[in-house]
């Protein structure tokens, strides 16, 4: 065979695919195997070969979303939540969508000694999803303390047991608040920030400088910040939704459930100029 020829060099390549092709097939059955064998001893230890995802503020509006999308492709899902701004009735409709009731916790994420006490029990976290935050732009002006004492010390000890435990990955729920009055817009990952113009808004900053910090020096963590505008709507399904306690701090809500009570009133209001007379 004439070596310099493009048949040979052809053939080369295509065994060198090949070879390749197989090696990875190889790996990937390995992989397989070992997945699979970590599954069978997980089962006859009764717990679950599930990749298990810690979302905090499971049970809020965007929160009780990211769940059921969890659970639908394929992840196993465990919820702290301290219901201050949502109801634990969301689990059931959780629950009807998926087929699956997800783990939930009562936990105030600022009790350090709590957050750590459930990493150590939950040993099989792989992933953290982290909503849990106040997060009414108004209020926090009003209340700027209480922003600053939850927002930061709830993700600081996150984090940190995080950290004590092994779990590696996070994402953090910030938000565009970040970039102030933009100077172009749309905005973009490149965008700088600017000085945040709430509190809450100036907590999500401190927020993410705290997780730029510790990345820093923790390299093996991956730590995520996910910046995102006012989401709006529901799930199809219509059995979750945003629907926080008390008065709405968003527009959204705020408008629907006014519309609700207008629509109640007018049907009331109709139902009674119907009524016959008495006289």
């Amino acid at each position: 065979c004439d070596w310099s020829s493009d048949v040979c060099s052809s053939d080369l390549a295509d065994n060198g695919g090949l070879i390749n092709y197989l090696i990875k097939l190889f790996v990937f059955l390995e992989i397989l195997v070992i997945y699979c064998l970590l599954c069978i001893t997980f089962k006859l230890n009764n717990k679950s070969c599930l990749m298990k995802v810690f979302v905090t503020g499971g049970t809020g509006y965007i929160g009780s979303h990211t769940v059921v999308e969890l659970q639908q492709n394929g992840f196993d899902v465990v919820i702290v939540d301290n219901l201050s701004n949502s109801n634990i009735a969301v689990l059931d409709g959780i629950e009807k969508i998926t087929g699956i009731r997800p783990e939930f916790e009562k936990i105030d994420l600022t009790e350090a000694d709590k957050v750590e006490d459930f990493f150590v029990r939950h040993k099989d976290i792989v992933a953290v999803i982290h909503f849990a935050a106040l997060k009414a732009v108004g209020e926090s002006v009003q209340k700027p303390l209480e922003y600053y004492r939850n927002n930061l010390n709830s993700l600081m000890n996150v984090i940190s047991s995080m950290k004590k435990t092994g779990v590696k990955n996070l994402v953090f729920s910030s938000s565009c608040t970040v970039y102030g009055q933009a100077d172009v817009l749309p905005v973009t990952e490149q965008t700088p920030r600017k000085q945040a113009e709430s509190p809450y808004g100036n907590t999500k900053a401190m927020c993410e400088d705290i997780m730029r910090d510790v990345a820093k020096v923790e390299k093996e963590m991956n730590l995520l910040a996910l910046r995102y505008f006012n989401p709006i709507g529901a799930h199809p399904s219509a059995l979750i939704g945003e629907l926080p306690n008390g008065v709405p701090n968003n527009l959204i809500p705020y408008l629907t459930q006014t519309d609700r009570k207008s629509t109640r009133l007018n049907s009331s209001h109709s139902t009674r100029s119907r009524m016959p007379s008495s006289a």
